[in-house]
This record gives structure tokens, C-alpha cells and sequence, in this order.
């Protein structure tokens, strides 16, 4: 296998969704196994939905949950810019490329026309596709001169250049997730790859972007598997080898109807975005994991195994650790099926994660084991002196087998330490007089 480079291309468009998380993760910890390298690239080609504050968010959510990039915004490698709006130039040379061979085409359809073939084709029962079964029935450079075309480009401001997809043909593709895919091209249609306004289509920058970036795999969303077919039949195009992929089941909300949105955790009282998000446009406030009070640790051992068992009775994970990472035989194990999300196993490890990290593996450093229950995230600095052996079970049990939010920790510990005093980050208590208490039983 040659050096993997593996990589996370979200769209700047709003707050990173806890499924943007996963596929992020994944492609880390493939990279990582491996001793590859993880890159981050911004795909802002669609500048009507760009959020300017989206892509610090993105760093910001991805490094809170340990999960660094080693290329990308801010990490300039080699194969940058990283962000797709700064490559813009990139892109227009291999679209007009494909034009000169045959392999794409200009069309001039206006969008007032091609709505009325939708609307003529839904009132049939039918869904509108421009291919090769109506493309010389449009307005494209498929049915004109060269002089009319070149005519038209310095005339008109509202073309694009479309892929021109196989009259005819099988394509068999392989998943490392799904396996063996079959595609019919004649249901293919033409997409459009490139605009009049200068960008791209996502279709045409993934693709070069991967290329020349030399992305050995692609792991990415299952809802870019309908996309596998066009973005194999530009490889193919290009005469470029195309990476491996591998497409991640998608995560429905609790009750299984329908993707996992926004909406969803409100109403059901989780949150669905790693980091707090407020609306830049409304000004509404979105909840986040970490302001939740959850553990990073808790969220990516949540996530890893959304799909994926690693073949042993291991319930934990840890990036780094000594739990088996996905590595390619691995991500065969991940499920081709939806995923159901399950808040209580959410909340679950969670409140496990603490002992599995050893973060908290004895109560040899009581400063550390309240520092990491600081509801502000950062240690305190708290110290505590001696504390009697019943007293140490009975934090320890609590610790690593029912507290699930930073907050609870807190004040929980506090309650067990005797101590009623409302503390807040960087606030020191020097003596704290101990309550005698029985150990705690397992309920």
C-alpha cells in the first residue's frame, strides 16, 4: 500500500453535524493506524450557503474532540491551498479539458426551461433526467457549430459545462463497507461540473482535489454513494487511478424515520452538534456536547462504534489506546445498515469513559480527579489531603460507573467530601472536612 492520505472535506455552510464527527473520526483513525496523514479541506464552492463562522467552528469541534488534522487551513502542506474557493483557478483547465475530448459539453438551457421539463415530467409520474436520451433535444454545443458556441460563451452569461455520461454500459464498482456494486449507466444522467460564475460543482473539485492531493481512500457519508458512479466515470475520464472507498452507514434519528437532524435533539433532549452553535442569521443558540458537560472521549468512543464492533468484547474505546483501530480489515466490519442513534448508550459510556481513559485511574491524584470535574472544562487545581480508604471507593465507584456530565461529577464529589461551598474554575479549597459514610452499593 503507498503512504495513505486519507480526508474530511465538510462545506462550511453551518455547525458540524455529530455524523460529520464520525466520518471525520474514521478517516483519522484509519491515517493514524497506518501512519498516514489527515487532511482537512474546505469545500466552499457553493458561496450562496457560506457561513463565514462555520469553518472555525469545524477546527474548533474537531480539535475538541481529538481529532487534529495534519494538513489543511492553517496547516499548509504541499498539496494546499485547502480550501476549494482558493483553487479556483485549478479547476476551469480540466473542464475545458473535457470538453475538447468529447467528455463533457456546453448547455445554454435556461433554468425557466429546464423547470418546465420537471414540472411536464412529475405531472407523468416521471422524473426529469438530461442524458443521452434527450441531450440532443437541448440547447448545448452538442447542436451547434464551434463558431455558434464560441459565440455564445462571449454572449451569455448563464452556461455551464455538463459531464456526458455512457449511452449504455454496466459499471461494477466495489465498496470496501458494501462490496460489489452494479450500476446501470443508462439511468445516469449528465451532471454539471462547472458554472458560468467561475466555481465548480462539488462533483468536479472532489475529484481533482482528491487526485492531485493523492488520496489513497475515501471515506466518506453514505449519502455520496449515489454519487459513486459519476465520480468513478471521472476517474475514468481524467485517465487518473481512483482511491478506495468505502461509504459509512447513515445515522437516523431515535425513532428511525429519516436522518438525524437538528430538530431531533431538541425536541428528544440531546444535543446533535459537537460544540454549541449560535445562528448567525437568527441569533438561536444550538446545543452542544461540550456545553452539555460530556466528555471528548465519551463522544468518540460513542461514535466509533455507531456501525463498527472490533470483532472483541470491548466496549471502550480510546484514540491512541491499545483497542484495535479501523484499519482495512476493520472497516469491512462496519455495517452497511442505517443506524438507529441511542441516546442511553450515549449517556452510557459516557459515564465509563473516565476509567477507560485513565484520566482517573486511582485516586493516587486527587487533584486531577477534580480538576477533570471542573463544569468549565479545565483543572481547578482543587486539593484534598488525605482521605480514608471507604471514602476513596465510594468516589472511585462514582466516578467510573455513574456520572455521565462534568457537572454531575462536581457537585456529586463535593456532596460525598462534605463540603456545600459553590466553587467555579481556578477557586482552591485547602481543607475539606470528610463525612464518614458507608461504601456505596452497585444498584
Amino acid at each position: 500500500m503507498s503512504a495513505v492520505r486519507v480526508r474530511f472535506a465538510p462545506s462550511p455552510t453551518g455547525p458540524l453535524h455529530i455524523g460529520g464527527v464520525r466520518t471525520a473520526l474514521f478517516n483519522y483513525l484509519f491515517a493514524k493506524k497506518h501512519a498516514g496523514t489527515f487532511v482537512l479541506r474546505i469545500e466552499d464552492t457553493d458561496r450562496s450557503r457560506f457561513v463565514p463562522q462555520a469553518e472555525d467552528y469545524i477546527v474548533e469541534a474537531l480539535n475538541w474532540c481529538g481529532i487534529p488534522f495534519d494538513e489543511g487551513p492553517g496547516k499548509e502542506g504541499r498539496y494546499g491551498p485547502y480550501r476549494q474557493s482558493e483553487r479556483q483557478s485549478i479547476y476551469e483547465d480540466y473542464a475545458k479539458q473535457l470538453v475538447k475530448e468529447g467528455k463533457a459539453y456546453y448547455a445554454f438551457d435556461s433554468n425557466e426551461k429546464l423547470q418546465v421539463l420537471r414540472e411536464e415530467s412529475e405531472s407523468r409520474g416521471e422524473t426529469f433526467i438530461y442524458n443521452w436520451h434527450n441531450r440532443l433535444e437541448m440547447d448545448n454545443s452538442l447542436n451547434l457549430t464551434e463558431e455558434e458556441v464560441q459565440s455564445r460563451l462571449r454572449t451569455e452569461n448563464d452556461y455551464v459545462i455538463r459531464f456526458k455520461s455512457p449511452d449504455e454500459g454496466v459499471l461494477v464498482l466495489n465498496d470496501i463497507i458494501r462490496g460489489q456494486i452494479e450500476i446501470d449507466t443508462k439511468i445516469l444522467d449528465d451532471k454539471v461540473l462547472f458554472k458560468s460564475d467561475g466555481m465548480p460543482t462539488y462533483h468536479l473539485a472532489n475529484i481533482i482535489d482528491d487526485h492531485l492531493m493523492e488520496i489513497t481512500h475515501v471515506i466518506r457519508g453514505e449519502e455520496w454513494l449515489p454519487s459513486l458512479a459519476l465520480h468513478f466515470l471521472l476517474y475514468e475520464a481524467f485517465d487518473w487511478q481512483p482511491p478506495q472507498f468505502a461509504h459509512l452507514p447513515l445515522i437516523l434519528k431515535p425513532t428511525g424515520k429519516g436522518k438525524l437532524s437538528k430538530r431531533d435533539g431538541d425536541k428528544q433532549g440531546f444535543p446533535v452538534f459537537p460544540l454549541e452553535w449560535k445562528d448567525p442569521k437568527t441569533g438561536e443558540i444550538s446545543r452542544g456536547y461540550r456545553e452539555d458537560g460530556y466528555f471528548p472521549e465519551a463522544v468518540t468512543n460513542f461514535l466509533v462504534f455507531l456501525g463498527w464492533n472490533p470483532g472483541t468484547e470491548e466496549e471502550f474505546f480510546t484514540i491512541g489506546g491499545e483497542i484495535p483501530q479501523p484499519d482495512p480489515i476493520l472497516v469491512e466490519k462496519i455495517k452497511p445498515e442505517i443506524i438507529l442513534l441511542d441516546t442511553e448508550q450515549d449517556v452510557y459510556t459516557d459515564g465509563d469513559s473516565v476509567k477507560i481513559t485513565g484520566i482517573v485511574s486511582s485516586l493516587e491524584s486527587p487533584t486531577a480527579l477534580i480538576g477533570i470535574y471542573d463544569p468549565f472544562g479545565t483543572p481547578t487545581g482543587f486539593y484534598f489531603g488525605e482521605v480514608d480508604s471507604d471514602l476513596e471507593f465510594s468516589v472511585s465507584f462514582l466516578v467510573t460507573g455513574g456520572v455521565n456530565f462534568k457537572t454531575e461529577g462536581t457537585y456529586s464529589i463535593s456532596a460525598f467530601y462534605g463540603d456545600s461551598e459553590e466553587y467555579t474554575s481556578f477557586d482552591y479549597v485547602k481543607t475539606i472536612e470528610t463525612v464518614e459514610q458507608d461504601p456505596i452499593e452497585d444498584k
